[in-house]
């Protein structure tokens, strides 16, 4: 149970991560998700050493609120670089309109 508590901590650090650096990349901002994933990804990894997994219905609920906060975050996430994707394909195509307008 130890190296399953170890596991999905991993996930979610990395998850998260990814997740925070592609919305500072893509401009979106932080994500509260992303952040809360991150930091309970890394208090299951620190608590998986320190004999968490001896505690069999606890470890059994991290591992569940771990792996349920991590689909609902990537859910969120998923959806808002859709929407943001959309909205700029729509801004191209207006300026591009405006841009031929004006030339003739």
């Amino acid at each position: 149970m130890g190296l399953v508590l170890f596991l999905i901590g991993l996930l979610a650090v990395v998850s998260g991560g990814c997740k925070l650096r592609g919305r500072v990349n893509t401009l979106l901002g932080r994500s509260s998700l992303a952040i809360a994933e991150t930091v309970l990804g890394s208090v299951t990894v620190i608590s998986s050493g320190l004999g968490l997994s001896r505690v069999r219905p606890l470890a059994w609920l991290v591992v569940s609120a771990v792996l349920g906060l991590t689909l609902i975050a990537s859910w969120v996430h998923v959806r808002r670089v859709v929407q943001y994707r959309r909205q700029r394909e729509g801004s191209v195509g207006v300026r591009l309109r405006a841009h031929v307008e004006r030339r003739d």
